[in-house]
């Protein structure tokens, strides 16, 4: 199974959750799991709760909304993460041995929420942001773990990512931030995903 982690915003209309659904379905093999996480109303460490049980069920808890598509819910082999779903991914990875993939990660949240919310966020959420962040930050074992960031972001800066993980494990790829159905970026996305599988 794969757990696809979602960006600020970004749940019900999901380019890589549609990628991952598309070719699991033709192979049959594996299912998607997205659980919808309203960023401004679920803290940081409720988003962990939701996702460790999610690993550790492999079902979407209750009271949580989500997106269950393909085949058996077996044991999670791969995790991806968007944007704000990125940092959950990373952080995901420095507690469980599953590979993960990052795309347009923001590993550092705090510094950018409050700048996309126009400061109406929480300053609990951003501290429970810095307290994961500094808990998870040197943990993550990069052997299984592949980013890939936009050239073209102009959400996020992505030299924290490049110097924060190893050269070899990040792609940075002529895309921006919000992707798009470019055959390029389906391309790009496609490959990333299957490569991650064969760790």
């Amino acid at each position: 199974m794969i757990l696809h982690v979602h960006g600020y915003d970004q749940h019900h209309d999901n380019l890589a959750f549609r990628i991952l659904s598309r070719e699991i379905k033709e192979s049959g093999a594996r299912a998607v799991i997205m659980p919808f996480m309203d960023y401004r109303t679920l803290s940081p460490n409720g988003a962990m709760e939701c996702l460790l049980e999610i690993c550790k069920t492999r079902d979407i808890p209750r009271g949580i909304e989500g997106l269950v598509s393909g085949g058996a819910k077996d044991e999670i082999e791969l995790i991806t993460g968007y944007s704000l779903g990125g940092f959950f991914a990373y952080c995901l990875k420095s507690m469980l041995d599953v590979p993960v993939l990052l795309i347009n990660p923001c590993l550092a949240p705090f510094m950018y929420l409050h700048k996309w919310t126009n400061g109406d966020f929480p300053c609990e959420y951003e501290r429970q942001y810095a307290e994961l962040f500094a808990e998870c930050l040197y943990r993550a074992d990069t052997k299984r773990l592949r980013a890939i960031v936009g050239k073209n972001d102009a959400y996020i800066d992505h030299a924290f990512t490049k110097r924060l993980l190893p050269p070899e494990t990040v792609d940075a790829v002529d895309l921006d931030h919000n992707l798009s159905l470019a055959s390029a970026c389906i391309q790009i996305l496609e490959h990333a995903i299957f490569d991650s599988l064969d760790y």
